[in-house]
Parts: structure tokens; C-alpha cells; sequence
């Protein structure tokens, strides 16, 4: 199979980059594909390709998981501002509403105080250009009450602030409608070149594979060895954990039955969440049987293809736990819930782990052992590792 020179491209998709910053970080150019000799055979250099062609292809993976991430939280603040634009606008009829019962009092005062003379009220209301100009006249003339000038003046004055506001949130509006264009086109831009990237990496030559299949075997081995490992000694976390709730279970019935009605409360451990150790070992099972799985931005689609936060969400699901299919909404329930945790050494298996800043750009499923099971971009798919606290790690902890 002929290698792909990707040069022309990546500096084409560079150019139609919205966001500059991308090409600084990932160096798009020249350099971004080292050209593969005509008649490279030795593993060395075939692996080295391999090496660089796939650590550009997660740096894109990255950065398209972060741009999702910030049209996430445009479109989310969109939302929200056109929400209030319509509770502003409900204000400003019931606003308007009352101004034209004070308009209609304010009448029915100016007949009554007219009717017997004096100055003739047609005149008044002949000579006024509009409702304001009436009020100004018979204002000035005395002949408007006090308070009802000044419900009149209240009314108006709140109307002008709801108008100014709703005007402010239109303007907002509009510029989030741009902003969120901008940032889905470049998306977008983004997409199709991490898919071009990662049609080069699965594009290799049948000689590179062919080159690199004892290596890649010894490492799935040797990272199938880990996560048993870490998986082992998270059933056996999980299984203490039971233990215990089993133990204090049998406490609060001796403690009940000896008591009559009165409970006892048993302390949920500060932090932890409530999650039971079979819900916990439920979703690290779930999560590791994902292992292989592809990757797609999106993507929900159990045993074919997941994305780091449809990883999750299915994993919750089945045990019983429905979570947003969203890494920044999945990160506010934990927070929501009180149940973060910034250091690596309180999580448990089972919890969510967090990564981007500022905004959660993926995230994933803590196994125990310092590991985490994640869908982990374009070219790895659904993998363990360690966590990478080099990936802006944030933090972890259960939605509930």
C-alpha cells in the first residue's frame, strides 16, 4: 500500500484554519508528516513514522475535542441568553400592560377634573401630539395628581430599564450566534483534518505492519498484564468495600431491631459519592469491555464506535446511573454533587476523571491502580493507561 504525502494538505487545512493558535501548537506545515523514503525498510525508521504520524494525530485529536468543548459551552450560553430574552419579553407586555391602566386612570381623572369647566379637556387633548405631550401639559398645569404622575414616571422608568436589557441580550445574542459559527466551521475544518491524519496513519504499507506486529503484540500483551492487574486489584478494593457496606447493613438491623424505630446514619465517607462497590465494578466491567472499540467524535455506539464521554455514559448505564452524553456536563454533575476530587490518590474505581482547561475537553473512567480506561482519539480507540496529569487533569469523582 503507497504512503501518503500529506504536506500539500495540512498546509491547505492550516490556511482555512479559523483558529491560528492551532497551527502554532501543532506545528501544521512542512514538518507535520516527515516524508517516508522511496525504499525504507528497516523497522527503525518505519516505526519512527508510525511514532510521529500517530503523536500528530492525537494532538489533533486534542485540539478538536477542546474546540468541541468551546462550542459546547457557546451554544450552552446561547441557550441561556435567548431564555432570558424571552422572560424579558413576557416582563415588557405585563409592564406595557400595566402603563396603559395608568394611562386609562389618568383619563378618567382628566374628565372628571375638566368636565365642569374651566379649561376645556378637548382642547387639551387636541393640542397634545401624543400621550407624553398630554401628561407634560397637565403636569405643568397642575392638574395631574401627584401620585399618579409618579406611577406614570415608575412604569416608564421600568420599561426603559426592561427595553435596555433586552436590548443588551439581543446584542449578546447575535454575538454568540457569530461566535458559535466561527467556532463550528473551525470544527469542522478541524474534523477533516484529523480525519485526513488519521486516513495516513491507517494507511501504512502492509510492510510496516507486517514490520511492527511482534512489537505491537508485546505491547498489547504487556498493557493487557496492567490492566488485569489494575483490574484485579480493583475487585478486590471493591470487594473490601462491599464487605463493609454488608457489615454495617447487619449493624443498623441489630441496631434497629434493638431500638425500635430509630436508625442509625451510616457516614457516606466525605466526598466519595454514593455509588455501592457493585455499581462500581459494574462500570469499570462495562468500560473495559469497550477495550478496542474505535473512536469518533460523537460517536454512541456501544461495541462500533464511542467517543470519551459516550464511553462513560454507557458505562453508567449499565448500572443503572444515566448521565449526559456531554465530558462538560458530565464534570458539573460530579461538582453539582459535591463529589470532586483533585488528587489522583482519592479516587476510586469507578469514578469519572477529568481533563481540560478551561473547558472539560474529554474525560474518563478511573480502574484503579492509577489507571483509567478512555476512548482516547482517533487511531487508539478505547484503551487503558495511566492518568496523564499532562493532559490538564481536573480532578474526578461520581456524578451522584
Amino acid at each position: 500500500m503507497k504512503l501518503i504525502h500529506t504536506n500539500a494538505f495540512l498546509a491547505g487545512a492550516a490556511r482555512r484554519c479559523v483558529a491560528a493558535t492551532l497551527a502554532v501548537t501543532l506545528g501544521l506545515g512542512s514538518a507535520f508528516i516527515v516524508p517516508v523514503p522511496a525504499f525504507a525498510t528497516e523497522t527503525d525508521d518505519l516505526q519512527a513514522q508510525v511514532e510521529e504520524a500517530q503523536e500528530r494525530l492525537d494532538s489533533l485529536t486534542h485540539q478538536l475535542e477542546e474546540a468541541q468543548a468551546q462550542v459546547d459551552a457557546t451554544a450552552l450560553e446561547l441557550e441561556e441568553t435567548q431564555a432570558r430574552i424571552a422572560e424579558l419579553e413576557d416582563e415588557i407586555a405585563a409592564n406595557q400592560e400595566e402603563l396603559a391602566a395608568a394611562q386609562s386612570e389618568l383619563a378618567d381623572h382628566v374628565a372628571d377634573s375638566y368636565k365642569t369647566g374651566g379649561i376645556s379637556l378637548v382642547t387639551i387633548l387636541l393640542s397634545s401630539d401624543s400621550f407624553n405631550d398630554l401628561t407634560s401639559q397637565l403636569y405643568y398645569a397642575g392638574r395631574v395628581a401627584d401620585a399618579e404622575s409618579n406611577q406614570i414616571s415608575s412604569v416608564r422608568d421600568l420599561q426603559a430599564e426592561l427595553e435596555a436589557q433586552q436590548t443588551e441580550l439581543t446584542d449578546r445574542e447575535a454575538e454568540l450566534t457569530t461566535l458559535l459559527d466561527e467556532q463550528t466551521q473551525s470544527q469542522e475544518e478541524m474534523e477533516a483534518a484529523t480525519a485526513e491524519a488519521n486516513s495516513y496513519l491507517n494507511g501504512l504499507s502492509d510492510e510496516l505492519q507486517a514490520a511492527l506486529e511482534a512489537e505491537r503484540q508485546a505491547a498489547a500483551e504487556e498493557e493487557r498484564r496492567r490492566a488485569e492487574e489494575a483490574a484485579r486489584q480493583a475487585q478486590e478494593e471493591l470487594e473490601r468495600q462491599q464487605q463493609e457496606e454488608e457489615q454495617q447493613q447487619q449493624q443498623q438491623g441489630q441496631q434497629g431491631s434493638s431500638s425500635g424505630n430509630e436508625t442509625v446514619e451510616v457516614p457516606s465517607g466525605g466526598g466519595s459519592g454514593s455509588l455501592t462497590a457493585a455499581q462500581r465494578q459494574t462500570i469499570v466491567n462495562a468500560g473495559m469491555s469497550q477495550i478496542g472499540v474505535d473512536y469518533a467524535l460523537g460517536a454512541y455506539q456501544p461495541g462500533v464506535l464511542l467517543d470519551c464521554s459516550g464511553l462513560t455514559t454507557y458505562a453508567y448505564a449499565q448500572a443503572g446511573i444515566s448521565i449526559i452524553h456531554q465530558s462538560g456536563r458530565q464534570f458539573n454533575t460530579v461538582v453539582a454533587a459535591g463529589n470532586l476530587k483533585t488528587s489522583m490518590s482519592d479516587l476510586e474505581p469507578g469514578d469519572l476523571v477529568f481533563y481540560g482547561r478551561p473547558n472539560i475537553s474529554h474525560v474518563a473512567i478511573y480502574i484503579g491502580g492509577g489507571r483509567i480506561v478512555h476512548a482516547n482519539g482517533y487511531g487508539r480507540g478505547v484503551m487503558t493507561s495511566r492518568v496523564d496529569y499532562n493532559r490538564n487533569f481536573r480532578g474526578g469523582g461520581s456524578p451522584i
